[in-house]
This record gives C-alpha cells, structure tokens and sequence, in this order.
C-alpha cells in the first residue's frame, strides 16, 4: 500500500512531495553509464536537464514527429488489415504489435533510425530484452538493496541477459546513428544536440544526450505499448464504451485519412477518458515511485515523517482506492467526463487527485504529451478501419475483468452505414429498393413538424397532432409515433412557440421505413440492410420506454398495416403438426401485428380470457409478448410470453421460420421472453386461451395531506406492502399507484400523499372476496384512527366476467407522448415479509428527495401454487420469484436525458440501490426499466443470458437487429447524449 492510502483520503502527499524531497538513493541502482532525468538526485542538474527535454516536446515539435507516427500507424495498420482480410477474420496478439508498433515509433522519433520490426523480426528481440530488464529494474525501484553483493544478478539472471542486450543494442544504435548525418531531420536526438537552456544557454552533453534518448525509448515504448494494447482490450470487453468511442471517432472523422493531430482529434473526448481509464487500471508503472524526505522532515496530516526515510504511494493502488475512484475495478471512461450520468465536476476533481500515470511535478515523465497524441492517432485509426472483440480463448484463460489479454479477432469495417458516410446508398439504389417492394418506402418525418416554421409548416395538420399526440392509437398509427419518446427531437411545441425559431429534427429516429404489409417486404428490408449494412429497427406499435423501436440513420420495418386477421378455436390446432405441445386447450392465432387492446373486444364476445396488456398500445406479437408480458390475468395464469405455442418468424437471413415445442426449440425459447426485435420479426403467434369467469375487486385508498403525515402514511405502505404475499396466496392480484409529497394535491381530496390500489380476485363472488380480504382490511383500517390524518377506505364491486371488469377500468387507456426517469424492480417475499424495518427504512429513503411515483404491478406469482414457470420459455426468473413489480418514476423536464442528468442520476444513485438491496435476486421486467441500467444482463435476463445469447449468435451472426440492453449485444449503444451510428465488435 502507498503512504497516500493511509492517510484516509487527505492527498497533500502526492502533491507536497515534489516541493520538499529529492528522488531516492534507490535510483542509483539504476545508473548505467550516466544518469538521466529519471535517476539524477541533484535538483538544479534536474531542472536544466528537464527545461531542455521539454522544448524537444513543444507543440511545434509534436507536429514535426506526426508524420512519422502516421507512417508507422499506417503500417500497423496494414498488418492487421492482413488478419481482417481473411476470410471471417482473424486474430492477432495485439500485445506483440503494440511492442513492435511503439518499439519503431520511437526509434525513429528519438533517434531517426527504422527499423520496420512490424514487419522485419530482425529487431523484435529488442522489446523481449527490454521487458525482460523492466523486471530487475520494477524491483530494484522497490529495494535497491538488492545490489549489495550483487544480489539482483543471482535474482533475475534472464533480466540481466535483457539488459545487456538492450544496451548492446543501444550502444550498436549510437554507433550506427555518428556514422551518418541526421542533421534537420526532425528526431529529438538531432534537436537536443544543438538545443540551448531557456534560462542559461547552456546545452546538454554528449553523454547526457545520449542517456535521456535511451530512456525516452525505454520509457516510451514500454507506456506506450501497454497502455495500447490494454484499451484494445478493456473496449473489446466494455459493449457499451466500444460502441460510444467508435461512434465518436467515426461521427468527426468521415475516414481515417482525415484523422491528425488537431482540434477534431481534441474533441473526442471520450476516446481520451478511455485511455486515461486504461492508465488508471492498468498503470505503465504500478509500483511507488520513491522519494527521500529533506532536512528537517515533514508533517503529513497526522504523520510525522523524519529526514532520511524513502515514501511513496503505490500507483496500482491509488488507482483502484474506491475513495476517489468508486468501482475501481470497473471501466468506466465515464467516471472522467463531467456530466455523464452521476459524474460531476468536483467527482472528477477527485479522481484527477488520485491520478498518476506518468507521475507528478517537476519529476513527471516530459514525453506525456506525445504519449497522448501517439495513443489517440493510433486508437482512433485502429477504430475506424476495424471491428475487433477478445478472442473466446482469451476470454476463457483471462478474463475481461482480470486485465489485458492479448489477442483480438479483426474484421475489416467497424460500424453500420451512416447517412453522412459515402457507403449510404444512393437516391438511385433507394429508387430500386422501394421499387422491389411495391413503392412501400416512406421518409420519415417527425409526427409534430407541420407544427413548426418552415415548408411543412400545416396548421390543420399540427392541429390534428396537437388534439392527438396523448393517444397511444394515434402514435401508433405513425411511422415515428412513440408512446414514450425519450429524447424527443421533435417535441410538440407549447401553444403559441409554433411561429418560434424551435428546431425540429429527425433526430435518432429511423430516415426511411417500410410501410410493410407482406412477409416478403420484411424480408426485402432485412436484405437491403444487410447488402447496405445499414441500421435495422423495427417497429410494432412503439409503445415502448427502451427506444428499441428507435435508431439513428437506421430503417424501420414498421408492422402497422401487417395486419392478416386472428382466428378464436375451440381446440389447439398446433397439435396436428407438434404433437408433443402441451396445451390442448383453446387457443387465438394473431396472424399480423395488433394491439392487444385489438383483440380484447372480440374476445369478450367470444367468452374466454387473453392474457395480453392492461393499457392500450402494447403489442400482442411484438415487445409485450416476447418481452414476458404481464397483465391483470398474469397471477392466474402466468406471464404472457408463457402462453404462446407456436409462433412464425422472419430471421435475420430473410428466411421465414415455424417454432414451437417440435421446430426449432431454441428459438420457440428465445421469442417467449428473451426479448422484442433480437432475434427475428415475429409475424404470427398461437396463444392460449381461457373461459372467462366472474371478478370481484376491493379497492383499497390510503390518503394524507402534508408533510406532518409522511411518517404515518409510509407506515400505511409499509404494512400494505407486507401484506402482499399473504393475500397473493389467496389469489388476490391487481395494479396500484402511490406517491408521497406530491407537487400537485390529487383528486378532490387533495392528497398530497396518497396509495391506491385494486384487489381483483378472478372466480370469486362479492362475499367470497369480503370474507377473504377482512382480516387485511381490519389490519389497514387501523390507520384511520383520529390523530394519524389519514384517511383509509376501503370499497368492494363484482362483475359477471373478466370483461366487464377490464373495460370498466379507467387506466387501461393513460395518455401518452410525455416521459418520465423511469427504473423498477421485482420484489420477493422476503422484501416485504423479511424484516419490516428494514422495508420501512427503504421507503423512508426512497421518499426523502423529489417525489417518486409509483406503479405496483402486484402479479403474485411467487405466492401462486397453481402456477408455475415453463421451463420451455426465457421469462426472466425473477417474475416467479417474487410478489410485486414496483415501477418508480421521477418527473423530468422535457425530453431530453442531457437535460435530466442529475434526475438520472438520482434515480440510479439514491433509489435503485435501495431496491437492490432490498430485493437482490430478483431483478426486473425488461420492458419497464431504466434504458441506462448497467447491470441490465443480470437484471433483465438472470440466469437466461448464456443461452440466449447463443441462440441470438445461430440465427443472427451478423447481429442486424441489435441494441443495447438486447441479448448478443455487443457494441450496440444507447448513448445519454445521443444515438448514432451501430457499431459491433
């Protein structure tokens, strides 16, 4: 451990060092022949030395050594063009040309010798001496007394012969390099050689000249090289950071040509927080850099440090101390970037305090500079002309957390066509398509623009948009409706901001869509994308809070007016093909996309149940469906995805395929819960169908108003809460919506705090329900006592069947168009019958800021003896291993994420992980999450995700229908600032 650590936080050392200690005696130990700016002890020798160094590293001089970086970027790049070139690709050890990348780049730079080890493995031996060396050199930093009888020689023999080989060969490079004249010829050897002190005049000497040159190759190539290889590595294992750095690179740059030191190259920030992410994780130098304490010592927080003593703070260390650098262990370029998610400026300002790659102060390494500049060109190029992941072998014998690997696969391009990039097609190539499907194809426009200035200004036509844009049937019947469109770039403007000079925008909405109406049209589209590489969404009815349906530059196969009819049996006719599927009673066939709320109508003229939605938009064979569905049926008969027995695809290859229980069993699994739009576009479904029955409901209200009655009224939820398990095994289930310290009074009682929630019971007379519900009733009412200012009550109804209660319901059609910060979680038994302060402390805390609002979807099924989970189906296993889903919310202002970072933030720091706590096996639903959940393969998938993401690899290898929070998802993005171009590794 580093000095730095024990001092709780308080960092004075790491700056305070440098002004009153000198470096250690142990460098001494490193002296060959002449000392050099790492090993000279004597300040002012120091000082000149360092003042001369830094003028070789001037910005000028940074431009002068780019183009021989370029030549040498330029051939790394070739060799791997090599490997791409194969046929799927191929894999390099990335390690190893980073050695022979950086080894060249600096020889040349220093000396202005070429030695092409890229390409020629006469030379390569030199970065093998040189790593053998660092490790006598690493320990001798640690205990220079290890050169006391020579004891380092016994210790690390090959380290010796790596040395010695090394400074053959720079002695061999000196030799090579007086033999020829080098004058003007831009290295920093030539320019220190006549290269005077700002502040004497004097120059360096011959030997000082030649000691500094050997170090800067040293030091350079060894930073270099790992720190190149390593941010391979950590992108090729972080999705999510690959994606966001590829579409920033590629978005500045329309090709790698263009791509030079400059303010383009400056602005990516982004790939400048992942190399100084690679840096803290993985420092060039891992151990203390040791200094030795002046006259008089020093005083340190509490620590008295005496003259004479050596200190240091271990760089690993201080790059993985959780007090400045949270989840330390995690790649997360994030954490440098103000205003990306929970990170601010003064977070920033913490971790920068604990940040020490190339040291600090007068002793920092004086070739930072063009480290940075050599990493940047080289990464950025590298990303804009390849796609590249970490090899399974290196996955299974490393680990992406453990550090970095060495190979990498290769491919040759890197990201999905985008509008401004000269592969997008032509208008002439467009033509054809539309041609090939009917003049199908439509460009897109946003659903408000006739409500803004300019040539589609329509104010009949923003009238109509204004009178509808709340209804979930008007924004599913456009091809850019969405029920909840987050990051909105066309919102609807206020009345009277319509003459303002508001923009509007495509945005990351789809450019064109096809108007489909036949399978062949989806498989024409899914062609054209893949010929094109173009981005593929598609598009049920949109009611979705993921933005699956979304994507920048993209083509959506839009399914509104796929519409075939559905057919009520009596029977399952599934059976006369799959004879071995299980259910043999009546069934629904839904051949095209409806709204379940389509469906619902006729049938409650046919008599029987269908497990489908409770609001009107979601889709009965898209999201909803293939998502795990939940509705007010689910607690009596299961998750919606568990309902379907057959179902017709159209897969990524354009081919049309049948499963169910007997025709690929993988992909009947895969569609039933793994997830909308990830494996092909489901076309037709066969569902389950039940009688219908009577339904009895006991609505239960707990009211208050103001903040003197917060306490009580979270004492009222609390005890609802753990009553729902008890009354889940009873059969009761229903949805229900609370909120404390509400901005706006509700209702005519003006509650600020208020709960309410419907226990249906399906099959149940009037007093059967009463009967069941009174000890429950009995154990609420006991809040209604004069005093607490609450007031609970408590009303009972029945109705023939399940119909009558569904239509009756006022929330199965809530308005749409606005959005909200939005997160979940599904709670368990022991949530909410565990420990009772425990949940009353979560609430506590979950109520303490903004107001949240929640919906609880209490579906019971944990507590449902009659109801199990189908082995058969991907339904996230948390749904029947808990009670509730509780959906919270947080009000946001517009649509904006950018706008709402610090709501997002709060969402994610202060309540989600209280959940997590309370409930942590559960996970969530998919469909109603945080988008920007970063444990989304856990929470929306658990133990599913290993299977799902080979069946998503066997029928979707190229990965055309993909997006972040999707299984086989790799370098698919959904970016808080944007959404741009699709990027895979």
């Amino acid at each position: 451990m580093g000095l730095l650590n024990l001092l709780n936080g308080a960092n004075p050392l790491i700056i305070v060092l440098y002004l009153v200690i000198s470096v250690s005696k142990a460098y001494q130990a490193l002296v060959h022949s002449a000392p050099n700016t790492l090993t000279i002890r004597h300040k002012a020798d120091h000082a000149r030395r360092r003042r001369i160094l830094s003028l070789a590293f001037s910005d000028s001089r940074m431009l002068s050594y780019q183009n021989i970086v370029l030549r040498h970027v330029n051939a790394l790049c070739d060799n791997l063009e090599e490997v791409a070139r194969r046929e799927g690709g191929g894999s390099v050890n990335m390690s190893l040309q980073s050695d022979y990348f950086t080894f060249d780049v600096m020889s040349e730079v220093i000396f202005g010798m070429t030695y092409n080890a890229l390409r020629d493995s006469k030379y390569r031996f030199v970065s093998r001496a040189l790593e053998a060396s660092n490790i006598r050199i690493s320990a001798l930093v640690q205990s220079s007394l290890l050169v006391i009888g020579r004891l380092d020689k016994y210790l690390f023999p090959k380290s010796i012969v790596g040395r010695n080989k090394f400074l053959s060969f720079i002695g061999s490079l000196l030799r090579d390099r007086s033999k020829a004249s080098f004058a003007d010829n831009g290295n920093v050897f030539s320019f220190l050689e006549t290269a005077k002190d700002p502040d004497g005049g004097n120059e360096l000497s011959k030997s000082e000249i030649r000691a500094e040159c050997a170090t800067l190759v040293v030091a350079g190539s060894d930073t270099s090289s790992s720190t190149l290889a390593g941010t391979l590595f950590y992108l090729s294992c972080n999705p999510r950071a690959y994606d966001r750095v590829c579409r920033e690179v590629r978005s500045e740059f329309q090709d790698a040509q263009h791509i030079s030191i400059g303010p383009k190259l400056s602005s990516c920030v982004y790939l400048r927080a992942c190399i100084e992410e690679t840096l803290r994780l993985s420092p060039p130098v891992g151990g203390a850099l040791w200094r030795e304490i002046g006259p008089g010592g020093m005083n340190v927080g509490s620590l008295s440090l005496p003259a004479g003593i050596d200190v240091g703070t271990g760089i690993y260390s201080l790059h993985h101390n959780s007090t400045y650098h949270p989840d330390p262990f995690k790649y997360l370029p994030e954490r440098w970037i103000v205003g990306e998610g929970s990170t601010t400026s003064k977070s920033v300002e913490v971790a920068r305090s604990a940040f020490s790659p190339f040291s600090r102060g007068p002793r920092s390494c004086v070739g930072k500079g063009f480290a940075y500049h050599e990493l940047s060109l080289t990464i950025a190029h590298i990303i804009h002309r390849f796609e590249f992941s970490t090899t399974e072998d290196d996955i299974s014998s490393r680990r992406c957390s453990e550090g970095p690997g060495a190979w990498c696969s290769l491919a040759a391009t890197s990201c999905k066509c985008a509008l401004e990039q000269s592969c997008w097609p032509s208008s002439r190539e467009w033509t054809r398509f539309n041609v090939s499907i009917s003049g199908k194809l439509i460009e897109t426009s946003p659903v408000a623009e006739p409500c803004y200035p300019g040539p589609d200004n329509d104010d009949e036509a923003c009238l109509v948009v204004r009178n509808n844009w709340s209804s979930a049937t008007f924004q599913l019947s456009q091809p850019l409706g969405y029920a909840y469109p987050l990051n909105e770039s066309c919102p609807l403007p206020n009345p009277g901001d319509e003459a303002t000079n508001a923009k509007c925008s495509l945005g990351h909405s789809p450019i064109y869509a096809v108007n489909v109406t036949t399978e062949q049209d989806i498989t024409r589209s899914i062609m054209f994308a893949r010929e094109k590489n173009l981005r593929l969404v598609i598009k049920s009815t949109g009611h979705d809070a993921m933005q699956r349906s979304t994507g920048y530059g993209s083509l959506s196969i839009w399914l509104h007016n796929f519409r075939k009819g559905f057919q009520f049996h009596k029977d399952n006719p599934v059976l006369s093909v799959c004879p071995t599927t299980k259910w043999k009673g009546s069934t629904l066939a839904i051949n095209g996309v409806y709204a379940w709320s389509d469906i619902y109508p006729e049938a409650q003229k046919q008599g029987v149940i269908v497990l489908g939605g409770l609001n009107v938009g979601p889709s009965s064979t898209g999201g909803w469906t293939q998502g795990g569905g939940h509705g007010p049926a689910t607690r009596y008969f299961g998750m919606g995805a568990d309902q379907v027995v057959s179902a017709r695809v159209v897969l990524a290859s354009g081919k049309v395929a049948v499963a169910n229980a007997c025709e690929n069993k993988d992909l009947f699994y895969a569609i039933r819960g793994g997830g909308g739009g990830t494996y092909g576009v489901v076309t037709e479904i066969t569902v389950k169908t039940y009688p219908t029955a009577q339904i009895s409901t006991i609505d239960l209200v707990v009211g208050s108003t103001g903040e003197a009655t917060i306490s009580k009224f979270l004492d009222a939820v609390a005890t609802v809460y753990s009553l729902l398990p008890k009354l889940s095994r009873l059969g009761f289930a229903g949805y229900g919506n609370w909120v404390a310290r509400s901005p706006i009074p509700i209702g005519a009682t003006a509650y600020t705090n208020l709960y309410g929630q419907s226990f249906t019971l399906l099959g149940a007379t009037q007093q059967e329900a009463i009967k069941l519900f009174e000890p429950f009733r009995e154990e609420i009412a006991k809040y209604n006592k004069s005093g607490t200012g609450l007031e609970v009550t408590v009303t009972t109804s029945a109705v023939k069947d399940y119909w009558a209660y569904y239509f009756s319901r006022r929330d199965n059609d809530v308005p749409v168009g606005g959005v909200s910060a939005l997160a979940s979680r599904l709670l368990d038994t022991e949530a909410l019958r565990g420990s009772q302060q425990d949940l009353r402390d979560a609430l506590e805390t979950i109520s303490g800021g903004s107001p949240v609002f929640h919906t609880i979807v209490h579906h019971g099924l944990e507590a449902a003896s009659d109801v199990k989970a189908d082995p058969t189906s991907a339904v996230q296993p948390g749904w029947y291993r808990s009670i509730i889903l509780d959906i919270f919310e947080l009000q946001m202002n517009g649509t904006q994420v950018q706008s709402n970072l610090e709501t997002f933030a709060y969402l994610r720091n202060e309540i989600v992980p209280v959940y997590e706590k309370l409930s942590p096996r559960t996970g969530t639903y998919m469909n109603e999450a945080d988008w920007g959940n970063v444990n989304w393969k856990n929470d929306f998938f658990g133990s599913n995700w290993e299977r799902l993401s080979q069946v998503k690899a066997k029928y979707d290898p190229e990965g055309l229908d993909e997006f972040y929070t999707a299984t086989g998802f790799t370098a698919v993005g959904f970016n808080e600032e944007d959404l741009k171009e699709l990027v895979r590794d």
